[in-house]
């Protein structure tokens, strides 16, 4: 099975490239997957996210899954500057899986289930999408625009699946292999260094890529779990 793989770069070539230069850090590239993998220079924010019209029109006759897992992540911008990756970059995908026929896995966040729904009630159903919005962070705010995006899909047809994980850590959690780059991992070491931990506490829950990826495979494309939420925690 060919796998197309959108990827921030100056072309397709250089896409590849750093494709193959991520997977080789994390111990990960295999010489077959050039064979597989057909890496495409795009932009998550133009229509057909910035592709050749010949090159989208191949895509859309042949791809059966969209795993949406792009983002621009950032906990201190605010949610008109994120807007235009995050939110405009969900209904593209919505419109290619709409096109296509494909099935579309969404990675979100757990944040949009805002901490007053789930720590004060007993019971909460994660497949009712939360009412609430309007005071997350710009960043959590476009994760929950774009879930309202992926609900209002379903109801036109698009078979869809939503994932909802905490913290996610760079590289190979699953075997011990993390990456010293990771946030999480680095405010843990800032706080053993300073001997101190921030005032607002400190919330550890935390999801290795590996472990995300491995779950979302053996997830998606069952039809028991179409159109289901998964709080991954």
């Amino acid at each position: 099975q060919k796998i197309y793989c959108l990827v921030r770069a100056s072309d397709n070539h250089a896409a590849l490239e750093r494709l193959k230069t991520n997977m080789t850090k994390h111990v990960l590239w295999k010489p077959e997957y050039e064979e597989r993998i057909i890496c495409l220079a795009g932009n998550l924010e133009e229509a057909c996210f910035g592709l050749p019209a010949d090159v989208y029109a191949e895509i859309v006759k042949n791809i059966a899954f969209v795993y949406h897992i792009a983002a621009n992540v950032s906990w201190v911008l605010s949610y008109a500057s994120l807007e235009a990756v995050n939110v405009v970059g969900t209904k593209n995908a919505i419109i290619l899986a709409n096109a296509s026929g494909a099935q579309l896995a969404y990675v979100s966040s757990i944040g949009v289930q805002h901490r007053n729904q789930w720590q004060t009630a007993r019971a909460f159903d994660e497949n009712v999408f939360p009412s609430q919005g309007d005071h997350l962070l710009g960043y959590l705010r476009t994760k929950w625009v774009s879930e309202k995006l992926i609900f209002d899909a379903i109801k036109h047809g698009v078979s869809c699946y939503v994932f909802r994980p905490p913290f996610i850590c760079e590289g190979e959690g699953a075997h011990g292999g993390l990456s010293k780059d990771d946030f999480m991992l680095n405010k843990i070491q800032a706080s053993v260094e300073l001997g101190s931990i921030p005032t607002e506490g400190f919330y550890l829950d935390m999801y290795p890529a590996d472990v995300l990826a491995a779950n979302m495979v053996a997830i998606v494309g069952k039809k028991q779990y179409h159109n289901r939420v998964f709080q991954l925690t």
